[in-house]
């Protein structure tokens, strides 16, 4: 069937493909298009099937809402018109300090683009303020560099990365935060871990762990998650994944709903599972795949920017998990649409923030100009 010169329509699922995972083993139809019934299966978005499947379609059988409606769907698809209710709304009174408050701790000697990156995302993403804390080793860089970011210079280590008294300092900025993200560029170096294991022992406030603050609580083991007081949105690509779950990579894309699913429900955190697709977990179970995004989008800075929208729409008031699959739209959104101006193959991270607004725009008008 595959070696015919005529389009392939499969029905329901293409023949050979798992209808959950997505993992197609052995011989399996690559169809031109697929008309699928009743609802969309997971396994039409994952691994081998994701491509197999051509265009999909899904066609309207008479399943009553009702089925749909009774609780029991733990998997979903992000959509646009699902984001555009969700993204905060600034009263007419707000104020740089009313619209949301990020602090960032990131960088490190030769790991200035990753703390620059999430600080832009962040005010981008409509923080109304964002405080980066960073060593004194790059501070000159960052605060030269980011103009509407406040920048403050943390004690370091002739490593270029924070030391221990760097605690100090950023203890007298928790509170400020209305979200705190830890982790992009701080390096592995010196006494880096025993900050972060230090900042998720005693803050009690909206956390975000991604990059190097992952790989802390890696080695440490998930019981440092479950210990803190903080509520934890992870920002985790499969390799990260992997190292947090001890888990193999093949294993977690075979099945990459359920690995994220099971992780957010023993952490008690957000989970979002970078991808394709992007998988977005709550403690609850619920998962949410996401619908945007393009191949461009592999490059580095990229999961930076992410982790800076999350914290940016997080500190506007955004319910924690809502926060997080919707950054993942944006994010792709973003990275979509730059595709379209400029293409996959040139698609840096920063084109990524550039085309922030645009994305926002698109969501919040339902234009697509």
């Amino acid at each position: 069937m595959n070696q015919q010169t005529a389009a392939v329509v499969a029905v329901d699922i293409p023949s050979g493909a798992d209808a959950t995972t997505g993992r197609c083993i052995g011989a399996s139809v690559d169809a031109s298009m697929t008309v699928t019934f009743g609802l969309l299966k997971s396994g039409l978005l994952l691994n081998e099937a994701r491509e197999a499947s051509g265009r999909v379609y899904v066609a309207d059988i008479g399943i009553p809402p009702s089925v749909v409606d009774q609780g029991k769907f733990r998997t979903w698809l992000s959509e646009q018109e699902d984001v555009r209710p969700l993204l905060p709304r600034r009263p007419f009174n707000a104020n740089k300090y009313t619209t949301g408050k990020v602090l960032i701790i990131a960088g490190s000697r030769g790991f200035t683009g990753a703390a620059s990156l999430a600080a832009t995302a962040a005010l981008r993403s409509g923080a109304g303020a964002v405080m980066l804390l960073t060593p004194e080793s790059v501070y000159p860089v960052l605060a030269r560099k980011l103009t509407e970011a406040i920048v403050r210079p943390l004690p370091c280590a002739d490593d270029g990365a924070v030391n221990a008294q760097a605690l100090d300092v950023i203890r007298t900025h928790l509170d400020w935060a209305d979200v705190v993200l830890l982790g992009p560029g701080l390096s592995l170096q010196g006494n880096v871990a025993a900050v972060v294991s230090a900042i998720l022992e005693e803050y009690q406030g909206n956390l975000v762990l991604d990059a190097d603050a992952l790989s802390v609580v890696a080695s440490a083991g998930a019981s440092l998650l479950k210990r803190s007081k903080a509520k934890i949105s992870l920002t985790p690509h499969s390799g990260e994944f992997a190292r947090l779950t001890g888990m193999g990579p093949r294993d977690i894309e075979t099945d990459r709903v359920e690995s994220v699913r099971a992780y957010a429900r023993a952490t008690r955190s957000a989970v979002i599972l970078k991808g394709v697709p992007t998988a977005t977990a709550s403690s609850d179970g619920t998962v949410i795949l996401n619908s945007t995004g393009n191949p461009g989008m592999a490059t580095v800075g990229s999961g930076d920017v992410l982790a800076g929208i999350v914290a940016g729409l997080w500190a506007q008031g955004m319910e924690q998990h809502a926060a997080a699959w919707c950054a993942a739209f944006v994010h792709g959104l973003s990275g979509d649409i730059a595709a379209e101006r400029i293409g996959e193959r040139s698609l840096v991270a920063g084109d990524l923030i550039e085309y922030l607004p645009k994305a926002f725009t698109r969501i919040e008008t339902g234009r697509h100009e």
